[in-house]
């Protein structure tokens, strides 16, 4: 209720200003003459194609008022068009579609559109610190800006689509591939059938095509995200093609980043009319949606699909941000699910977690075969030099809080040379801290001098969990070139530091023509990886750097790192990853009941 009184007050305010505006507008161009004279000011003749333009005169009572009156209006319309947007949410008017169907469209349309100032808000916020994280000062941030709004729109419209129309199954085969080819992916005709019923586990490397499948297989690579996909796809024996919203009566699909498709402010407003709670989420309904960890947006994410319960359920890399107790809820859930005939796919790197439930294995890598994907994992390189003499960092604060109290009064400091993990459960605070170490406010010390502000990524580099608004460029080749230029190395660097992390990729000109923002997450994130290494800060902080990677990837970011601190910098990062924390880190710190304990790496 305060907020939307917040948000009043700054509608009512917006709509006042056209006022002065247009009053000062009138002065401007000398429309504001009358018989009541209360100044004169000297007429400005413009000259060259403006010439017939004269500025300023007189300024009169009457003009004043007249041009108050005519504002009077589109101060109205402003103040409306807030009004609607305070109190028609897009959640809002989700549930209203979900009750009157056949004014879906219309309703979708009119969240999108009454909804674009919160959006436009919200990518500037986004923008603003994605500038700082990449050291950038200036440069426009318009396009950028708009293009994630344009992405949050998107979601929206999806969202409205996806609202179920009840359908009846025609066939007991789940997912049926028959002679599919999705474009712009390797791998072939793609023949193969998932029963009802069955858990499916998908590997693969990253980067080969396995969210894509996911979404080819509830119609939205096609329909949404601009696939040109051939053959025929069926769920439950309807065709992907036909009408979207009969399919998501039967099956419901749940991305890697869930976050971005969350229309309300509260957990209790974007879960309202679910019947039953899954993964606890019954204790987070009070709690802001930006204020969840990914393990929980993902929870929140689950219990929404399965809101009605679904004949099928697709889950994007579920485990790749939990940590061992999420992680066993999440398995005892699969298992009820399997029990009560729920199929079930999984595109997992994490593949131990979910092996306990003995499910089916199907290998993504250039074609779609039986069996799990096994690669060779690469060692990670041991340290060749011991450069821990020197005090890079301090970090003392108070307290944590974001919402509530994360971590009491807490110090520690970070050597030259060093790689320190941040571990703990789910929610405990890994992110805010990194955030209160880049951002503030924790006080923070570089070589013994205090940093009174937002760091700069020569000193302190931060990679986000989320990349939104961190890639600005068009394409990835333009996105290398432009950090070259901004961290003010050679060029091709960063293309190197990328190549070095993704070494099983291959840059083709297709690749590099792509959009940053459309490769997969796991790319996306070794690019930012590579993007903050360009800068050679003297503390790089990496929050969950293998999240969604392959085992191969997990292990050449070990190695890259070790590598990295040779020149000196120090690394603080946060995993669930015990095998990961212990290929790379020198040092843990675990956030135990709002403390930080040391204790050693991987244990």
């Amino acid at each position: 209720m305060v907020r939307k009184a917040r948000k009043l007050l700054l509608a009512g305010l917006l709509a006042l200003s056209f006022l002065p505006l247009s009053l000062a507008y009138s002065v401007i161009i000398g429309s504001a003459a009358g018989a009541t004279l209360l100044v004169l000011i000297p007429e400005v003749v413009l000259m060259g194609p403006f010439g017939q333009l004269t500025l300023f005169g007189e300024v009169s009572l009457e003009g004043l008022i007249q041009n108050s009156v005519a504002t009077i209006p589109i101060v109205l319309g402003v103040f409306a068009f807030a009004l609607l947007s305070i109190f028609l949410t897009p959640h809002l008017l989700f549930r209203l579609s979900q009750r009157f169907r056949f004014a879906k469209e219309f309703l979708g349309a009119l969240a999108i559109f009454l909804s674009w100032p919160e959006r436009v808000l919200f990518s500037s916020r986004r923008m603003k610190n994605a500038k700082s994280l990449r050291g950038e000062n200036s440069g426009g941030k318009l396009m950028p800006t708009l293009r994630i709004s344009a992405q949050r729109a998107k979601a929206i419209r999806l969202r409205f689509a996806l609202i179920a129309k009840s359908a009846t199954p025609s066939s007991e085969t789940a997912i049926d591939f028959n002679g599919v080819e999705i474009a712009g992916l390797d791998m072939g005709k793609m023949s193969f059938q998932i029963a009802a019923g069955e858990l499916v586990v998908i590997t693969g490397p990253t980067g080969s095509g396995k969210t894509t499948l996911l979404q080819a297989s509830c119609g939205l690579a096609a329909k949404f995200y601009g696939r040109q996909v051939t053959g025929q796809i069926k769920v439950f024996g309807l065709s992907v093609n036909e009408n979207i919203a009969e399919l998501s009566s039967l099956v419901s699909l749940v991305p890697q980043e869930p976050g971005e498709y969350f229309m309300a402010e509260l957990v209790g407003e974007e879960l309202f009319g679910v019947t039953e709670h899954y993964l606890g989420t019954q204790d987070l309904l009070e709690l802001h949606i930006s204020s969840l960890s990914q393990a929980e947006a993902v929870f929140v994410a689950i219990t929404r699909a399965l809101n009605p319960l679904p004949k099928a359920l697709l889950l994007d890399e579920p485990f790749a941000a939990l940590d061992s107790r999420a992680s066993a809820q999440l398995v005892s859930l699969l298992s009820d699910l399997i029990s009560q005939g729920v199929t079930v796919v999984l595109a997992e790197h994490r593949i131990r977690e979910v092996g306990v439930l003995s499910p089916r294995f199907l290998k993504l890598q250039n074609g779609l075969e039986e069996g799990a994907w096994r690669p060779k994992i690469i060692v990670p390189e041991p340290a060749l030099l011991q450069l821990n003499q020197h005090q890079v960092l301090r970090v003392i604060f108070e307290e944590l809080r974001r919402g509530e109290r994360l971590l009491g009064k807490t110090a520690f400091t970070v050597q030259q040379g060093e790689i320190l993990a941040i571990s703990g459960p789910n929610g405990s605070g890994k992110t805010a801290l990194l955030e209160s170490i880049f951002f503030g406010p924790a006080k923070r010390e570089i070589y013994g001098v205090t940093l009174e502000a937002a760091a700069k990524p020569d000193l302190i580099a931060l990679v986000p969990e989320s990349l939104e608004g961190f890639f600005i460029s068009r394409t990835l080749r333009e996105e290398l070139k432009r950090v070259d230029q901004v961290a003010k190395v050679l060029p091709g660097f960063t293309e190197h530091n990328f190549k070095s992390i993704c070494v099983n990729t291959e840059l083709t000109p297709e690749l590099l023509a792509t959009d940053p923002n459309k490769l997969s997450f796991g790319t996306r994130l070794s690019l930012a990886i590579a993007m903050q290494l360009s800068h050679k800060p003297k503390v790089l902080l990496l929050d969950e750097p293998v999240k969604g990677f392959d085992p191969v990837m997990r292990a050449n970011v070990a190695r890259v790192l070790r590598l990295t601190v040779q020149a000196g910098t120090s690394i603080i990062f946060t995993s669930q990853d015990s095998q990961f924390v212990f290929d790379a880190a020198d040092r843990e710190l675990a956030i135990q009941g709002q403390e930080l304990v040391e204790r050693t790496p991987g244990s």
